[in-house]
């Protein structure tokens, strides 16, 4: 007959009371090699069955984000995480250099640095070039943005894409223009070459 519960083991590891604490909605978000390529997660502010997916983009990306790319067109409502051009809707790109005559052209370089931080609810990451710092959260139908401008007598500039998605049939810099050497403003040359994204997740 037993006489009480059994001893726990020495080395039995310690519950974990709180398991969100060890989230990090960056994992996942890079490059996987060659075999692998783009993981295709995004690291931005969602809960679960919400209606938004608050989260950053960067130029020539499926799911919206790659860890491995600096150059950032800002951050729009909706994304998966899928190995296709989809959802990206509404985006939105806090700057203080002026909107030039290609505005889906745009985009800023971010810091992947650790003033980046992606966890349950919540994500933030700065522009260097612009000292802008931006900070998302979510609820299950709202999203809601704080971006925060240096007091340097630049002009705080937030512009929105409301027309634009990941798969719009926009017209859009092709891969080898994007690669080009930016002009001093960090816009791409005017003559650059344009590519219709196919809207599904198909091969044009």
């Amino acid at each position: 007959m037993l006489s009480g519960a059994p001893a726990a083991h020495a080395d039995q590891p310690a519950f974990v009371v709180n398991p969100i604490s060890h989230v990090d909605t960056l994992i996942g978000t890079g490059t996987g090699g060659e075999t692998v390529g783009e993981i295709n997660n995004f690291p931005g502010a969602s809960v679960p069955f919400g209606m938004v997916q608050y989260s950053p983009d960067t130029t020539d990306t499926y799911a919206g984000y790659d860890h491995d790319n600096e150059r950032s067109t800002g951050f729009s409502m909706t994304h998966a995480s899928v190995g296709c051009a989809a959802f990206g809707d509404i985006s939105m790109l806090p700057t203080t250099a002026p909107i030039g005559p290609r505005p889906w052209d745009d985009w800023e370089e971010i810091a992947h640095d650790g003033t980046e931080v992606g966890v349950p609810g919540y994500y933030t990451v700065r522009f260097p070039a612009t000292g802008v710092t931006a900070e998302l959260t979510a609820t299950t139908r709202t999203g809601v943005g704080r971006f925060s401008y240096p007091a340097n007598g630049q002009p705080a500039l937030f512009h929105v894409r409301s027309g634009a998605s990941l798969g719009a049939t926009m017209p859009r810099p092709s891969r080898s223009a994007r690669t080009t050497a930016r002009s001093p403003d960090r816009r791409p040359p005017a003559d650059s070459a344009a590519r219709t994204t196919p809207t599904r997740c198909t091969s044009p």
